[in-house]
């Protein structure tokens, strides 16, 4: 065993989200030199870098990157079960809804939004949001762990068990590593000897379709746990991808990744963003959400 604490690792994600010690030993309650020292056992105990110090303040290693990109969404997951078991234990819990979007920044965004919104007109309700993976997102919801997602409706779509409705059209980008240098004609015919990445896993015929429309057919398909991982393997040069324009802000990324636009015609089924419910749903509280979407 390494002898990592779960406290050490949560002050490693929260240093990476602060992009500063200083302000995770704020967040976290503690003395900075506490958190740096913390940090340098984890290094140590895993035998590498996870951040470079600098004057401006610290970056993240790609060694710290990718640690980053898988120990997120494991922590992210824990976090929501273990408040989930704390909600069902507390007495006298006002009454809520449980929402949850997959954990693309588009969606992620119209989520907040609305859920905003509902909070200002129901000030005495609580909501909890949460962030899961496609196939968790409509197996929670199904077995009424969840009142409504957010999600991509090649994920709900044909589904007897949900309803939902269509928010919005996603357009949908080539995310490739710059170091492959697509010429300026952009034959994308180099990636059929490449390995698409992909998180989702219902709407492949969707992204071969698209592929196809571009005189290609990739190599290898690779499901991969989280976006981000995803991201960092782009980065790294070990596939591409098709998701929306937006990566995470950080140089490591955006120096690295190229994001090449897909044309309308490239893909004969639009993808759409939609918030999907149980069907024949009779809570109230579910139905005046559904209606500010």
């Amino acid at each position: 065993m390494l002898g990592i604490t779960l406290q050490q690792l949560e002050i490693f994600l929260t240093v990476v989200h602060c992009q500063s010690m200083s302000h995770a030993a704020k967040e976290l309650f503690l003395s900075q030199p506490a958190v740096s020292n913390w940090i340098s056992k984890l290094e140590d105990a895993l035998g590498t870098k996870l951040f470079i110090r600098t004057h401006k303040g610290i970056i993240l290693t790609p060694e710290g990157v990718r640690l980053y990109a898988e120990l997120d969404p494991v922590y992210q997951r824990f976090r929501v079960s273990l408040e989930q078991v704390l909600r069902n234990n507390m007495k006298n819990e006002k009454k809520g809804l449980n929402i949850e979007c997959f954990h693309e920044p588009a969606i992620m965004e119209t989520m907040r939004s609305i859920t905003s919104l509902f909070k200002e007109r129901f000030l005495e309700l609580k909501v909890y949001c949460e962030l899961y993976n496609s196939q968790e997102l409509r197996e929670k919801l199904i077995c009424n762990e969840l009142d409504v997602i957010f999600t991509f409706s090649f994920e709900v779509d044909g589904n007897s068990e949900l309803s939902c409705r269509k928010l919005r059209d996603l357009d949908p980008y080539f995310l490739l590593p710059s170091s492959w240098d697509i010429p300026s004609s952009r034959d994308y015919r180099i990636l059929r000897e490449k390995t698409l990445l992909l998180e989702v896993n219902k709407g492949l015929d969707i992204f071969l379709s698209i592929c196809k429309a571009h005189g290609f057919k990739p190599a290898k398909i690779k499901y991969v746990s989280s976006l981000l991982l995803i991201f960092y393997m782009i980065a790294e040069g070990e596939g591409f991808t098709i998701a929306g324009p937006h990566i995470p802000v950080n140089d490591y990324y955006n120096n690295k990744i190229d994001i090449l636009p897909i044309s309308d015609d490239a893909y004969k089924q639009k993808i759409h963003m939609v918030a999907a419910w149980r069907k024949g749903e009779d809570k109230p509280l579910v139905k005046r959400y559904i209606s500010l979407s």
